[in-house]
């Protein structure tokens, strides 16, 4: 079985065409399903389209777990814009979201609106949620930026999405017990330059693909690409291990 941390619904540009491509709940679970994934976690791109309201998310949410049920652990994209309509996150009492998902470069949290994230940072806290980052070496969205609101939130657990980059995303986990990181979008030569890391820290390994995010940079077929980000993980890394990382994100229980 394979569980991937790093999934997306919702539109996506596409390589060679001008408008954007709607992955909808039914063609990301049936191919992930397809593919052998047994568990994803999965959020909206469609937070970043002015156009898309909140009750659009939700009922885009009511589908996804129509169609995968338990199997998809979904997580409400929070842009900025969706953060000023529901300021108290009262999405949350749905029950259709098990986590957050923040991206700097969509909404400048760290830069500009830090007291709004340290808020929703604390709502996250008092829920005992998981929250992921889009972790990237640039202003805001570093592993070194992060790693000081997982310091100030050690119960919260943090995903660095991205393991980018891989030292100094392994130096942060390697002192916040707090952190796990998802290697979704790594290439072959990044996963072969992958430096040492700790029993403590390969225990918080995620597998993640920012699938259908390849569909915006080649027209590879879905399963081969797919098929490749599972061969090169396994070179590295043990998915029996990468599972057990997985609910522990996700349940706050041990790797």
């Amino acid at each position: 079985m394979i569980c991937d941390a790093h999934v997306h619904v919702g539109y996506y540009t596409r390589f060679g065409r001008d408008e954007p491509f709607y992955w909808s709940p039914r063609k990301v679970a049936g191919v992930l399903s397809r593919c052998g994934v047994g568990e994803i976690i999965v959020s909206s791109t469609n937070a970043q389209v002015a156009g898309i309201a909140r009750v659009d998310i939700l009922r885009e949410a009511r589908e996804m777990r129509l169609r995968a049920g338990a199997a998809a652990h979904q997580f409400y994209w929070l842009s900025g814009r969706l953060y000023d309509e529901d300021r108290n996150l009262s999405f949350l009492d749905t029950g259709l979201f098990e986590g957050l998902k923040v991206h700097e470069l969509e909404t400048p949290w760290m830069q500009r609106r830090k007291d709004d994230l340290l808020r929703v940072l604390a709502i996250a806290e008092e829920r005992r949620l998981p929250v992921m980052f889009h972790c990237a070496p640039l202003p805001g969205c570093s592993a070194a930026d992060l790693a000081t609101l997982a310091e100030r939130f050690p119960a919260v657990r943090f995903n660095f999405a991205h393991f980018n980059p891989p030292d100094e995303t392994i130096a942060v986990m390697e002192r916040c017990p707090n952190v796990f990181a998802d290697i979704s979008t790594l290439r072959t030569a990044d996963f072969q330059a992958i430096p040492a890391m700790t029993p403590a820290v390969m225990d918080r390994i995620l597998f993640g693909t920012d699938f259908p995010a390849m569909h915006a940079r080649t027209n590879v077929g879905l399963a081969a690409w797919y098929r490749k980000q599972v061969e090169q993980f396994a070179s590295v890394f043990d998915h029996d291990r990468a599972i057990r990382a997985f609910h522990a994100f996700l349940e706050g229980q041990r790797a």
